[in-house]
């Protein structure tokens, strides 16, 4: 029986999940419910900060092919009820963090964790360009050269994860008191359970710096994301909000 996959966009205080991108200005969540429904996912969960606009925006996706509902609380109480079981009758929950656009296929990632047999698998980017000019200074105080936002070479924590049952129950009693994948989730899980990498190809674009977004927009705004922007469009304008999951 194929795996099923329940998504969370897990949004920590700070971020705005609708935030306006692309050539229609379109909320940032929307296309990534169209990217998570192009994979195969039936439910996403939208929780943590900053939904009570969503929810008056997506309501529960009714007519289209991904069931939408809303948790507060943070990712936690999801985890909790994820790894008892109780949500769609998942093997598989993918987080998403709205401060990325997920360029990379999201069905590779999906498959590179079945075949890992780890509880969980982090997407991670090769490198990350700084946002800044870098002068590389010698120890006799001369600069000997100055590089324009370089790329670094550090893997990258891309804000993207899937996690099974296990790393789920590791997740629902982490210590972080935020809602942070990074800072709040993925440290416990490393300590506790082998986490699979999966690298992310050059589609990915982290969104934290005014730079980022504009990226993105001029990304969004040619001919490979134009049936992704009409999708998207679809899930802005969704039905009557639905009532919170009992989970």
């Amino acid at each position: 029986m194929p795996s099923r996959v329940h998504a969370a966009i897990v949004c920590p205080r700070g971020r705005d999940p609708l935030a306006r991108v692309g050539p229609r200005r379109l909320p940032l969540a929307a296309y990534i419910v169209g990217l998570l429904s192009r994979c195969g996912v039936e439910g996403v969960t939208m929780t943590g900060e900053g939904w009570a606009k969503a929810r008056r925006l997506f309501g529960d996706g009714s007519g289209t092919e991904v069931r939408i509902s809303f948790l507060g609380g943070g990712f936690r109480p999801l985890a909790a009820a994820f790894g008892d079981g109780e949500v769609d009758d998942a093997d598989e929950l993918l987080l998403c963090h709205p401060g990325a656009f997920p360029g990379f296929g999201l069905s590779s990632l999906l498959r590179k964790h079945r075949e890992s047999g780890a509880e969980a698998t982090l997407v991670v980017a090769r490198s990350y360009p700084l946002p800044v000019g870098v002068a590389y200074v010698a120890r006799t105080g001369t600069v000997e050269e100055v590089r324009e936002k370089p790329d670094i070479d550090v893997s990258v924590a891309t804000g993207y994860m899937v996690i099974g049952r296990r790393a789920a129950r590791v997740a629902a009693r982490s210590e972080g008191a935020g809602d942070d994948l990074a800072a709040d989730l993925v440290p416990g899980l490393v300590r506790e359970t082998p986490v699979a990498a999966f690298y992310a190809g050059e589609g990915w674009r982290d969104l934290s710096s005014p730079s980022g977004m504009e990226s993105l927009d001029l990304e969004l705004s040619g001919r490979r994301y134009r049936t992704l922007t009409e999708e998207a469009a679809r899930w802005a304008h969704g039905a009557a909000p639905s009532s919170p999951p009992s989970t």
